[in-house]
């Protein structure tokens, strides 16, 4: 794949970095998934990939990650690692520039698309949660307490003090304005028989998604989600938004496909299911071998010294 390299964009004007140019100008931009690609199988980053992202990044390698994660979650388990250009969250509903705190893109579900998926779940008996922005600029996750499932207690049991939480008393409670997506978590069958229900209801306004859990593999995440959204789609405007020529990807999960079908390279760890594996340029080692730390280390583009040759990336041990 090779775009027209774009004008030096607003956002590189501020945020000046020495990224490597190759011919024509434009860098390559690595894109990793978090949950079962770059955070080890306990869900954190391990000291070798922290150490090798932050010696990547000083040596100027574009490198960011696209995930269904949220800022605060993603802020949270990164810790003191921190990308230098503008994240992918979501699944590709915001791209958050934590840079400077901005929000740079933000999609949102139409009000009426909410209320149909809504009655859905409950025509199903499958309760929701309801992510949206409120008035004060604010994410909030609402559901019904007394709906409540195990998927709904699982969510919360891993998120505990979250201050997106908010609970609510009714299901005629759960708003319609500002969503970006409703979510139900159960079993296969009936996650499955509830993806059919809400896109024979939906249609092509919104994108129906459901894909197993990284570290509840039993449980299926179904999630509604706005039209023409993705990791691809955000991938690609963040690549044309920082001028990059090349996009080299890394997953493991379903959600991650549609990356992997518009990157250049894309590489599935050890540990990707099957179809992830099947569409990668080829498979590295896995998240617990810290495999996509060790694959950038050996072959992601190296910037140029000041003496004209590769710069030292002090590789760690």
């Amino acid at each position: 794949m090779t775009r027209t390299p774009a004008t030096r964009s607003p956002w590189r004007r501020q945020h000046s970095a020495p990224w490597l140019w190759q011919g024509g100008g434009v860098p390559t931009m690595y894109v990793t998934d978090l949950d079962g690609t770059l955070l080890a199988p306990t869900g954190d980053v391990s000291p070798f990939t922290a150490d090798a992202v932050a010696t990547l990044q000083r040596a100027g390698v574009l490198i960011t990650c696209a995930t269904a994660r949220s800022w605060l979650s993603t802020s949270r388990i990164l810790g003191d690692l921190r990308f230098g250009v503008p994240v992918v969250l979501y699944n590709g509903i915001l791209t958050y520039d934590a840079v400077d705190g901005t929000t740079l893109d933000r999609h949102a579900l139409p009000d009426d698309v909410v209320r149909a998926a809504i009655e859905v779940c409950r025509a199903q008996g499958c309760p929701p949660l309801v992510f949206r922005v409120d008035d004060d600029g604010q994410e909030r996750v609402s559901w019904v307490r007394a709906a409540r499932n195990a998927g709904v207690e699982s969510f919360w049991d891993d998120r505990p003090a979250d201050p997106r939480n908010d609970p609510l008393g009714d299901w005629g409670d759960l708003p319609t304005s500002g969503v970006f997506i409703v979510q139900c978590i159960g079993g296969s069958g009936e996650m499955q028989a509830l993806a059919a229900s809400i896109r024979a209801v939906v249609g092509d306004r919104a994108v129906v998604n459901a894909h197993p859990d990284t570290y509840h593999p039993e449980e299926i995440w179904l999630e509604v989600a706005p039209a023409g959204t993705s990791k691809a789609v955000a991938v690609r405007a963040l690549a044309d938004r920082l001028g990059a020529d090349r996009i080299v990807v890394f997953g493991d999960n379903l959600n991650d496909l549609p990356m992997f079908a518009i990157a250049d390279e894309a590489y599935a760890v050890g540990n990707a299911v099957a179809e992830v594996r099947r569409a990668a340029t080829a498979v590295i080692a896995s998240n617990a071998d810290d495999g996509v730390a060790r694959w950038l280390l050996a072959n992601a583009v190296r910037p140029v010294s000041d003496a004209g040759g590769p710069s030292d990336l002090g590789v760690p041990s």
